[in-house]
């Protein structure tokens, strides 16, 4: 397959589902300073390659794993394929020097969020607004 090529339908990817708004959201993770990229972030959902990488912040790595949880749980996206929307998300998102999340990171750290959900409030909350936006 070639470097740039588009993934085929069948194959494993994410997919908007239009329940929210795609644009808006890259937007709002844009102007919060979660990705360095919109065209990375359009790319993982409008047109996915083999190649494609969401360069993430690391310092909001935990935002970046309850969004996907949240996500997935109200339908905003579906997973074409067989890999579980974790395992996806951590083979096409890097921090901003192109490295890649450890296996499991994202998993873990979504089961953290769930485990001490008083701890993370702060995250929840700001989680929840963001979708409130997007869904409206």
């Amino acid at each position: 397959m070639a470097y740039n090529e588009t993934l085929n339908s069948n194959q494993t990817r994410f997919l908007w589902t239009e329940k929210g708004k795609l644009y808006e959201f890259v937007d709002i993770l844009y102007k919060m300073n979660f990705i360095k990229s919109k065209n990375e972030f359009f790319a993982l959902f409008e047109k996915p390659a083999l190649a494609t990488m969401v360069k993430w912040n690391p310092a909001k790595k935990y935002y970046l794993a309850y969004l996907l949880y949240r996500l997935y749980k109200e339908k905003q996206f579906i997973m074409i394929g067989n890999k579980g929307y974790f395992k996806y998300a951590e083979e096409h998102f890097c921090d901003f020097n192109g490295t890649p999340f450890k296996k499991n990171a994202l998993k873990n750290i979504k089961l953290k969020i769930s485990n001490n959900i008083d701890d993370y409030a702060f995250i929840c909350k700001e989680v929840d607004e963001i979708i409130a936006r997007i869904s409206e």
